[in-house]
């Protein structure tokens, strides 16, 4: 009889299971996205010199000033030039472009007064700002794919009203980095 009860409770399992399988089931439809991808965007800085000038690569150089010498905005002594680049963000993704002045080595610094002006092209106008040959930030502008900003630096020896220049400075120089630094903007 053991035997006869344990095929019975089988038989109504099995029956349980087909019974409650066909009450539980339903529809599906099912789509895949094949071959997503996720890339990321790009950063490339690309800066070139406007102007020749005896100096290599994007460096300016100028020899033999003397007081009174200028280029830019208070008329430019002849074979003098302003320091000018052109900058364009390359990449794909939105940039902050820093310019600055760093390792600013000589005395003569103090007597260069540069004015700096920047101008993003997208945007239009100019901006600018005036002091001394020092360390620090020139200037912060926001440039997108593919935007070119131009930076100028205009500059006398001495004041261009004919303030004099003390005789120390005979034989003197100032050498300077411009730094050009291109940061995700977000």
């Amino acid at each position: 009889m053991d035997k006869k009860f344990a095929m019975l409770v089988m038989a109504v399992i099995c029956a349980a299971s087909v019974v409650g399988g066909a009450t539980f089931a339903w529809f599906t439809s099912e789509v895949e996205s094949a071959g997503s991808v996720i890339v990321t965007g790009d950063l490339a800085l690309d800066v070139e010199r406007v102007h020749d000038n005896p100096g290599e690569g994007l460096t300016y150089v100028f020899d033999n000033i003397q007081p009174g010498d200028r280029a830019g905005n208070w008329g430019t002594t002849p074979g003098m030039t302003e320091l000018s680049w052109i900058v364009t963000n390359e990449g794909s993704i939105d940039g902050k472009l820093k310019m600055k002045i760093d390792d600013v080595e000589g005395a003569l610094g103090m007597q260069i007064r540069p004015q700096y002006w920047v101008r993003n092209h997208a945007e239009g106008g100019w901006k600018w700002e005036s002091g001394e040959i020092t360390e620090g930030n020139i200037a912060t502008i926001n440039l997108g794919p593919g935007e070119t900003a131009r930076l100028n630096v205009t500059w006398a020896f001495g004041w261009p009203n004919g303030d004099t220049v003390i005789n120390d400075y005979q034989g003197k120089s100032v050498n300077f980095d411009v730094v050009f630094d291109l940061q995700q903007s977000k």
